[in-house]
């Protein structure tokens, strides 16, 4: 469908449906590969169903971590495989910095939001509420990672360097 010029941003419209985008939909059936092709395409990130949950959110309520990891660790490297950059490359003929990209998702921001309704959620939060330890777990560990890196683009960084954490305790 994609090859014949499908919408990659294009959402469920379907009376009393829940407004799932192609990408939401294979974040939480737990499909990583039509997940990374749909990134590729540059399908939103961000994007939210009815119930205010992004592709993170969907993922981590059912459980798919290795969709939840692939969303979480896109990086630089990754977006300089996607259809957006490739474009970009050709038409712009400047550097573009992959914080001006669709795809710099992974942050604490990010991570940090809540779906909407009544029980506004993280994705984290989410997982909890489903008993997905190991997916609370990552996206715990994984914020920590983030919030370290944020700092340090921001040279506010005052923790110690991962390799020395716990030394010096007694």
């Amino acid at each position: 469908m994609l090859e014949r010029g499908a919408d990659v941003q294009s959402v469920e419209t379907v009376a009393g449906g829940y407004g799932w985008s192609a990408l939401n939909s294979a974040a939480a059936a737990g499909h990583k590969d039509v997940v990374a092709l749909l990134v590729r395409k540059c399908a939103n990130l961000e994007a939210t169903n009815a119930h205010g949950h992004t592709p993170l959110h969907s993922a981590a309520a059912r459980g798919h971590i290795h969709v939840v990891r692939f969303i979480a660790e896109i990086d630089e490297n990754y977006w300089k495989g996607t259809d957006e950059y490739k474009h970009w490359k050709k038409g712009e003929g400047k550097e573009k910095s992959f914080e001006e990209s669709g795809l710099w998702i992974a942050t604490t921001q990010y991570l940090d939001a809540k779906s909407g309704g009544k029980k506004s959620r993280t994705a984290a939060e989410l997982a909890d509420a489903f008993d997905h330890d190991f997916v609370k777990e990552f996206l715990d560990q994984r914020h920590e990672e983030l919030e370290i890196a944020e700092q340090r683009r921001g040279g506010t960084n005052k923790a110690p360097p991962a390799e020395q954490k716990g030394r010096g305790k007694t």
